[in-house]
């Protein structure tokens, strides 16, 4: 009888370590699914100014108050 309430007890230790691996491994995967957002806002605000300098070639000087040539 007390090696089977060992062997539950044992089983019992191991279901409550994975649990907690389980919710760790979760919390990270919340984090970087964040993270992968914010670079993905930052690469559109990239692509949009790639292609504002595509369309106008003054565009950079003009915002900076340089002027054209």
């Amino acid at each position: 009888m007390n090696e089977w309430i060992k062997e539950i007890l044992t089983q019992a230790l191991e279901i409550k370590n994975l649990t907690h691996r389980l919710e760790v491994q979760t919390q990270r995967l919340a984090e970087s699914e964040e993270e992968v957002g914010h670079l993905k806002k930052k690469l559109e605000e990239s692509e949009k100014m790639i292609i504002a300098l595509r369309y106008d070639r003054n565009f950079w000087r003009d915002e900076h108050g340089r002027g054209s040539n």
